[in-house]
């Protein structure tokens, strides 16, 4: 069962979102962004999450990550992130 938390007008159509569908098209962003500002294809993309994220939130974020055509490589956690930085 889909949820959708989002509710958008387009060319006077609304649309309902989900979260991963909201958050796939944030991701289709920052690809975009990030492929004219490199002069690179992006095709993978590890990030960040809060330590409390559970199961749940990042089954959502690998959905959201494969909506905007990317390869999820990893999942680090706020701790993990800042010792690798």
């Amino acid at each position: 069962r889909k949820t959708y938390l989002f509710k958008l007008k387009y060319k006077n159509e609304e649309i309902l979102l989900s979260p991963e569908e909201h958050f796939g098209m944030i991701f289709r962003f920052i690809k975009m962004i990030s492929e004219k500002f490199s002069s690179t294809k992006i095709h993978e993309i590890s990030v960040s999450i809060p330590n409390s994220w559970g199961y749940k939130k990042r089954q959502s974020l690998s959905t959201a990550v494969k909506l905007a055509n990317l390869e999820l490589k990893a999942i680090f956690t706020q701790n993990t992130a800042a010792a690798v930085h």
